[in-house]
């Protein structure tokens, strides 16, 4: 340690072993070795300040207690909250006045073994995570320099077989900060965060392990985000109602059918789920932009494979019904028929055939079959009768439609007619085409 006269200190290194904190002899941090080197103090004559620097920070041995109490605030500042409740007093802003210090870190380096243990009991059941680094590292950080970016990278084990990898390069003391980060989980077992999910979209995941790859940029307040998701099987069951018919409305179908349709041979759901906003917008908040780009990808895969699954022959969209009604539906093109007529044509076949591969392929999946009449419908059997067809003629029409469809679907494709159920028939004289409608 060398202490100049002329207001220098520098100090070739700091070596601090066995470090522990505890608040009422409850663990919250330590570690085994912590060495600071090559720490030099100036005193800037003439400015009114200071600088101080380090040029490497080593850690290793850490271990840590973060405790969120039922309320979600840190445990471990309760003991300094006063009986009567008053929350901690606020540390005043500098003045003007205020000697500045700059400073600036050449490095920091984690390594060997360190374990970081959360607990959150505002949730229920608590969450209990443990997340263990075996190597972080950030670069250079200048207080003076603070447009350039700062590389780093974290490798770490959550709990016990999860891999996270982080990549990046952030500037964290700009005004607006900016961050640039690749990050990499690798068979995450996300039952340990069932309470976040079910408090996010209503359904607790009983199975699952997430493997993500997301890319990620925030800059001048702008996120954007790129995140390719795969849990592999994936099973849910509905915690909360109200939640659940939330995030139907926003898929228009409930969370646990949009899954189904969306799963491969392995019972794997995967999904691209952008993320972009400004996070200044009073209506920007993290969890409810989240689940509007989950609903928005889970709706645009469920179409996609819909539309896969039947073409050549048909179209698919969804219809949303009011939430409260809870009617969400996937809507296909009808089946149609030449007016008057309850023969299917080759065509209509072929398409009860696709239908019929979609149904074999998600065995979860039931149709309804709703016949409708039409002006054609009417004329043609007038026509035949030599006077107006009646209502009675047009309804036995449609219902005969239902049936042939049904008929076709489980006689000659084998399907559970449990599975399949129809309609009363419904005139309507503007519809253009004589059809039976289907939908999921």
């Amino acid at each position: 340690l060398t202490v100049g006269t002329e207001g220098k200190a520098t100090a070739e290194a700091l070596l601090f072993e066995q470090f522990a904190l505890q608040v009422q002899s409850q663990p919250v941090a330590g570690f085994q070795r912590l060495r600071l080197a090559d720490i030099k103090w100036t005193a800037l004559a003439g400015e009114g300040a200071a600088a101080l620097a380090i040029e490497s920070v080593a850690l290793s041995g850490l271990q840590a207690e973060a405790v969120l109490d039922e309320q979600g605030a840190p445990a471990a500042v309760a003991p300094f909250v006063s009986a009567a409740g008053d929350a901690p007093k606020p540390v005043e802003e500098a003045t003007d006045d205020a000697m500045p210090l700059q400073w600036r870190l050449g490095g920091l380096q984690i390594a060997g073994e360190n374990r970081v243990a959360f607990t959150d009991n505002s949730v229920s059941p608590a969450v209990k995570l443990t997340l263990a680094i075996s190597s972080l590292t950030l670069g250079e950080i200048d207080s003076a320099s603070a447009q350039t970016e700062t590389p780093f990278a974290i490798d770490a084990l959550v709990g016990d077989h999860g891999k996270l990898t982080l990549r990046g390069e952030a500037a964290p003391l700009l005004a607006a900060p900016a961050v640039s980060a690749k990050t990499s989980v690798e068979g995450l077992d996300i039952t340990g965060f069932s309470s976040y999910v079910a408090d996010a979209v209503g359904y607790r995941p009983r199975t699952g392990q997430l493997y993500l790859d997301s890319d990620l940029k925030l800059s001048d307040k702008q996120i954007s985000s790129d995140n390719r998701l795969r849990i592999n099987k994936l099973t849910v069951e509905q915690a909360d109602q109200e939640k659940a018919d939330e995030m139907a409305g926003l898929i228009n179908l409930p969370l646990d059918t949009a899954l189904d349709l969306i799963r491969d041979k392995n019972d794997d759901v995967s999904l691209d789920i952008p993320i972009a906003g400004n996070i200044d917008n009073p209506d920007f908040a993290i969890g409810s932009v989240v689940n509007k780009a989950l609903g928005k990808a889970l709706q645009g895969a469920s179409l996609a494979y819909l539309k896969y699954a039947i073409q050549p022959w048909g179209a698919v969209w969804m219809v949303g019904e009011k939430l409260t009604e809870q009617a969400q539906r996937v809507s296909f093109d009808p089946v149609v028929f030449q007016p008057g007529s309850s023969e299917l044509d080759a065509q209509a076949v072929d398409y009860l055939a696709s239908l019929a591969g979609l149904l074999n392929d998600k065995p979860f999946l039931r149709l309804t079959l709703c016949p409708v009449t039409n002006a054609a419908d009417s004329e043609e059997l007038a026509g035949e009768a030599g006077r107006e067809a009646g209502e009675n003629q047009l309804a036995a029409l449609g219902t005969e439609r239902g049936q042939r469809v049904k008929t076709q679907l489980v006689e000659r494709f084998q399907l559970a007619p449990e599975r399949l159920f129809n309609c009363p028939s419904n005139h309507r004289p503007e519809q253009k085409k004589s059809v039976v409608l289907v939908s999921m």
